[in-house]
């Protein structure tokens, strides 16, 4: 008896749970078809409206990251544009020096001045170049010709105001002249380099080393290039180096002239916020996945910091333009440089 009641109490406890779950159809069943029909229409037209609507989002998402793409295309290549213009003009610059008559009758003549003081040269060109220059440092570049009344100051005062001017014009760092036998026997701005012999001196494994072994290993028309790296002299701070042999009057290598390019000419061209907007940023990338310039935001990578991992940068790797591509058909630049310098951006 129990149980029977027990049971009737829970099937009456059940009826209101199904009632409310079939109100709303039965109360729609029980309508007339005049008050179904606006309900009907209604329903459709909020489900087309909404397939509509998110069609139309897609499709506008669609249009926009397509816009995206294009603009990063068309900045990325006008980066590329930019630094190849750059090398470019530093190879049109140091092809056309070597050839003029100025630049081979001062490497003639500064050779002839330094091997006339013997072993010595070194420290008596620093000593009246560097260590007595009255102009302190930085500003070394000031002294046309120095006091020590020697043949090399003759030469000096004849050749630097030209010299100057081609490293002014063009934004080099530092202009070299050096000679077959490996002695930099001139600089425009004096740093512990000047004087110095690039094959058995302290500065052999450096960069201005490097470029200048390329250059005379070269052929005729070749503009030998050594990558970004820290340069002691010049306080660790990073430089490039381009190189092109000096023949003489008979056709033989007399040495080479050198281009020391800082990392603020990229910085000029890498750092332009033309269709960046206020985040966006183009950068160059070494091979070894390291930066090749500083990014244009204060706290961010710094020339030759590394992005984070291998795996970073092959993965960014399909947004960047090797410009390899056409440094070394062109120019023959791999004879240069070990390093795959790229262009990209990052949003």
């Amino acid at each position: 008896m129990n149980t029977v009641k027990q049971t009737g109490t829970a099937q009456m406890a059940d009826q209101p749970k199904k009632q409310r779950r079939f109100g709303v159809v039965a109360w729609f069943a029980n309508r007339k078809l005049t008050h179904k029909l606006p309900v009907v229409i209604v329903g459709m037209a909020l489900l087309v409206a909404s397939t509509v609507g998110l069609i139309s989002f897609n499709a506008a998402e669609r249009i926009l990251v397509q816009r995206l793409s294009e603009n990063f295309d068309a900045t990325l290549e006008a980066r590329e544009s930019a630094v190849m213009a750059w090398f470019n003009a530093v190879d049109n610059d140091i092809a056309t020096q070597v050839q003029n008559p100025t630049v081979k009758g001062a490497l003639t003549l500064f050779t002839l001045a330094y091997r006339q003081l013997g072993d010595s040269a070194q420290q008596q060109l620093q000593d009246a170049y560097i260590n007595n220059n009255p102009h302190p440092l930085g500003q070394r570049q000031n002294l046309e010709e120095s006091t020590a009344e020697l043949q090399y100051d003759r030469n000096h005062g004849k050749f630097h105001s030209y010299f100057r001017q081609v490293q002014q014009n063009a934004g080099y760092y530092d202009v070299f002249l050096v000679n077959a036998d490996g002695d930099v026997v001139y600089s425009v701005f004096k740093e512990l380099d000047f004087a110095t012999n690039l094959n058995k001196g302290e500065w052999k494994d450096t960069g201005l080393a490097r470029v200048f072994k390329k250059a005379m290993e070269a052929d005729e028309n070749i503009v030998a290039y050594d990558d970004f790296a820290p340069y002691a002299p010049s306080h660790g701070a990073a430089a490039a180096f381009f190189a092109h042999r000096i023949l003489d009057g008979t056709g033989k290598p007399a040495g080479a002239l050198i281009y020391q390019a800082p990392v603020e000419v990229l910085n000029n061209v890498m750092n332009n916020s033309n269709g960046l907007g206020q985040t966006g940023e183009t950068f160059l990338l070494g091979s070894d996945a390291a930066h090749r310039s500083d990014s244009r935001f204060q706290d961010g990578h710094k020339i030759l910091e590394m992005t984070g991992t291998m795996a970073l940068f092959e993965a960014m790797s399909r947004w960047f333009i090797s410009l390899m591509n056409w440094a070394c058909p062109k120019w023959g630049r791999c004879a240069g440089s070990t390093n795959m310098v790229s262009t990209g951006c990052w949003w």
